[in-house]
Parts: C-alpha cells; sequence; structure tokens
C-alpha cells in the first residue's frame, strides 16, 4: 500500500468514526473491531487502484460502510418486555383520554423489531392512537424495518399466540400486518445529531442497548438530545447492559420492580394525576434524585394461613411489580420468618427497601443475605448494586468480584462490577467488565 500505511489508515478512520458518530474502540472488542475495519479498507481500496489510499479510506461512502459493518443491528421481538409492561401499566391508562396521540421514538431501532413490539404491546394495552418513529444509524437497516419483513429468528422465544395477531405468514417469513405499519416510521439519524421533534415532545423514548457502544462523552452527548426530546414529564427506557443516568442533567431516575427508568424532571410525569405529583416531588436519598414508584394502590393484606412460602414470595413480587413495596416488604419478612430457604426472600426485601426509599437499610437487609447465603451469585450482586446505590464504591467492587468468581457467566454481575470499577476511576477495569457483560447478553440473546 502507498501513502499511510495500514495502521495509520486504521486510526484514522477510528478516530474519524468515533469523532463523528461517537462509536468506542476501547476495551477487549477493540482488537475485533480493528481487524474488522482492517478487511473493510483492503477490500474497498482494491477496488479503487490509483486514487489515493487515505482518500477512499476517509471517503463519507467508506466510513458508512465500516459503520454498518461495526455496528449491531440484529435484534428479535419482545426483547426486555418488562419495561414495556411497566409503563403500559403505570402510565398509559392516564394518557387514554388526551387529545393527541401518544408519540414515542426508538432511538437506534435496528431493523425495527423494538418498534414493531411497542405498536403490537400498546394494541394489546388498548390504545388505538399513536404515533411511532423509528431511527437508526443504518441505511439498510432503516430500509429493511420499513418492508417490515423478518425470518423465524427474529421471532425466537415469541409466544405462538402473538404471531398472528403481529404478523401475516408467508413461505418461511413473517411480514408486519399494516394497522401497525401504518402508525410508524423509520428514519435514519446519528444520535449525536440534533434529536427529531414531535409536537409536544415525545411521551416515550426507547433507546436500549445502544449507549453501550458509544465512548463516554458520546454517551452524555446522546443523552442530552434524548432528553431534549422528550415531552416535560415524559419517560425514557434504556437497557439493561447500559449504564446507569442516575444524575444526568434534565432526568429524574425512577426505580421500578424491574430497574430504573427515568423521566424528564421539568415537569410531572406524563400521565401522573396531582396526588401522584405531590408523592413524587421530594427524592429520596436527601435530594439524590432517585425517586421510587408508588403509583399503584397498596392492596397489602395478609396471605391466608395456609399459603406455602413459594406463593407468598410470588405474591411479594406481583406487589413489587405493581410498586408496593411496603406490601412487598412484609410478604418478603413472612417468608424469611418460615425459613425461605430460595433466597428469594432476601433478594425481595432488599429491593422493597429499595423502592420505599430506604436506602440504609437495604444495605444492612442484603449484608445478612450474603452472610446467610454466601455462595449465592445473584444476592451478592444484589448487595454490590445497593452499595453503589449508597455510594460506597469501595465495597460494591468485591462484592460485584465475589459474584462474579461464583457464576462467571452472569452478564448483570460483570456490568454491576463496571459500574464500581467506574465509580473507582479504574477505566481498564472498568472496559474489561463490562466487554464481558456485554459478551454475556449478546450469547444469552443468541441462545433465546
Amino acid at each position: 500500500m502507498n501513502g499511510m500505511d495500514l495502521c495509520g489508515l486504521v486510526d484514522a478512520v477510528q478516530e474519524r468514526i468515533s469523532t463523528q458518530v461517537g462509536l468506542s474502540f476501547e476495551g477487549p472488542r477493540g482488537a475485533i473491531q480493528r481487524q474488522v475495519i482492517q478487511a473493510q479498507l483492503r477490500r474497498i481500496i482494491d477496488r479503487h487502484p490509483g486514487l489515493p489510499e487515505e482518500s477512499v479510506a476517509l471517503a463519507p461512502v467508506t466510513l458508512r460502510r465500516i459503520c454498518e459493518e461495526l455496528t449491531v443491528q440484529e435484534s428479535f421481538f419482545y426483547r426486555e418486555q418488562a419495561a414495556l409492561d411497566w409503563f403500559c401499566h403505570h402510565v398509559l391508562p392516564t394518557l387514554r383520554g388526551r387529545r393527541r396521540p401518544l408519540a414515542a421514538w426508538s432511538a437506534g431501532c435496528a431493523e425495527g423489531q423494538e418498534v414493531y413490539t411497542l405498536a403490537a404491546v400498546l394494541e394489546h394495552a388498548g390504545l388505538r392512537r399513536y404515533r411511532i418513529l423509528g431511527t437508526d444509524l443504518s441505511g439498510p437497516a432503516v430500509t429493511a424495518a420499513r418492508c417490515g419483513v423478518y425470518g423465524l429468528w427474529s421471532l425466537r422465544g415469541l409466544d405462538h399466540s402473538v404471531v398472528p395477531r403481529l404478523f401475516r405468514e408467508g413461505a418461511g417469513h413473517f411480514t408486519v400486518r399494516e394497522r401497525f405499519r401504518a402508525q410508524v416510521t423509520f428514519a435514519e439519524h446519528n444520535l449525536l445529531d440534533a434529536p427529531p421533534r414531535a409536537a409536544g415532545g415525545y411521551d416515550l423514548v426507547l433507546c436500549r442497548n445502544v449507549l453501550i457502544y458509544l465512548t463516554p462523552a458520546a454517551q452524555r452527548r446522546a443523552v442530552a438530545g434524548l432528553t431534549e426530546a422528550l415531552a416535560p414529564g415524559g419517560w425514557l427506557l434504556t437497557g439493561a447492559g447500559d449504564p446507569l443516568l442516575d444524575g444526568a442533567p434534565g432526568l429524574a431516575t425512577v426505580l421500578t420492580g424491574h430497574g430504573a427508568v427515568y423521566r424528564r424532571a421539568d415537569g410531572p410525569p406524563v400521565g401522573a394525576g396531582p396526588q401522584e405529583d405531590a408523592r413524587r416531588a421530594a427524592p429520596a436519598g436527601g435530594g439524590s434524585g432517585i425517586m421510587h414508584d408508588r403509583s399503584a394502590p397498596a392492596t397489602a393484606g395478609p396471605p391466608h394461613p395456609s399459603a406455602t412460602v413459594s406463593q407468598i414470595l410470588t405474591i411479594a413480587e406481583e406487589a413489587l411489580e405493581s410498586a408496593r413495596p411496603g406490601q412487598a416488604e412484609r410478604l418478603a419478612r413472612e417468608a424469611l420468618a418460615r425459613h425461605d430457604e430460595s433466597g428469594r426472600g432476601h433478594a425481595l426485601l432488599v429491593q422493597a427497601l429499595v423502592q420505599s426509599g430506604r436506602p440504609a437499610e437495604a444495605v444492612r437487609a442484603s449484608a445478612r443475605a450474603v452472610d446467610r447465603r454466601p455462595f449465592d451469585a445473584a444476592l451478592w450482586t444484589l448487595h454490590a448494586v445497593v452499595l453503589l446505590d449508597t455510594g460506597d464504591a469501595e465495597a460494591a467492587a468485591p462484592a460485584a468480584e465475589r459474584a462474579t468468581s461464583l457464576d462467571p457467566g452472569m452478564a448483570q454481575a460483570h456490568l454491576v462490577l463496571a459500574r464500581s470499577r467506574a465509580a473507582l476511576g479504574d477505566r481498564d477495569g472498568e472496559l474489561h467488565a463490562r466487554a464481558v457483560g456485554r459478551e454475556l447478553l449478546e450469547r444469552e440473546a443468541v441462545s433465546r
């Protein structure tokens, strides 16, 4: 190769892509990304003999092609459904009487599976008036999303009862039904650019398992755009592998039974009535910005005396999912008093205390849990999470390390370890743990 050597060209391409779209090339995945870039550059430069290699390598069409090779476009329907169910259960019922349709944006929608999943979930919840925008950096992915035609692999794990409602089945393929396609649109968009607009702002923004691939600076810039696009009080849902956004300007963190969600903090929550807004007005934990969803009515009643421990814990889980932490706490304590041996009671008690806004008690409860069940990786992970939430990263890191040693295949443990390392300023440790966690999540997705 003449001019700049291949290694220099790869460096230049990485720098340009990182600047333009925010993609991170650090950590264990960096070596693989570099190999992909090298292979693409060789092929593209060989097709244009006689042209300056640097000009070919840095041409917009080349960078676009390489970006499409580097980004993950594979997804599947009804992925991480718990967050959507939470939105439909807690927010959607209060939106039904509004004049304008619900507006939603799926940022980084890949080939559209998430967009059509949201459409189906909204319809199933009884909503008929909505508009969804799906955007992605990849032009081919957006084209595929507009077509709405999928193979069996994208439907893996999907309940058979959902398939005929969402798709028309053909010979080896499935086409999204027209009533869903009529209410969605797709467009190319770079998350580092100005966000798309909707009249009144978006009531719901999904950006799931996208931020994990960006540099920290790009994450901050992207989150600022996502926040700007929200309606006052609108909701942002991220993915299980994404970084926690607690402290992001303009966003309030709300802890739910399935994890953290975020709302734009300069207005009442979309769908909240006056009483609910008053309950949310004072963040728990001395102004930390973390709030606790108590929007569901408290229907606590003691379980039947003949109820088994398993039945009690199931009721406790339902209470936690419905944001009734007081009921969940009482049931978890009863299960533990009846000598629960599964570990579920300990986990539910800790989660109920967190959801109730009592972090110090949650730390003590999680410490007791791992003391009594020292070989339970899930409890060690939970212990690390509550320690992080109280700002004790020095104690959280060894707890997360213990979880990863007990169960090296637990993705969440590695991601929590990454958060701990980040809080301690250990950039290399953070990147390594996050890369391992992301790889495990990807394996889980493929195996479903």
